[in-house]
């Protein structure tokens, strides 16, 4: 698996190169950049999964909206 095979999967995405000495926390400050980046709603549901490209030291983050908020 690459990050343009997960791209295509998913609807979302971030990565960041980690060290694995500040690995703990990335998760978390992955997925406030992926919603700011894509300007997602608090409102929509979204299903995260996280990716290890554990020979090139990546950690991808990927979302998934799981409903569209009603507009009325």
């Amino acid at each position: 698996m690459n990050i343009q095979m997960i791209e295509e999967k998913h609807q979302y995405s971030v990565w960041e190169r980690v060290d694995t000495k500040r690995a703990k926390g990335m998760l978390s400050k992955m997925k406030d950049r992926l919603i700011r980046e894509n300007k997602l709603s608090p409102d929509y549901e979204l299903s995260f999964i996280a990716y290890a490209l554990k020979s090139e030291n990546i950690l991808v983050l990927a979302a998934d909206k799981l409903n569209v908020p009603d507009s009325s």
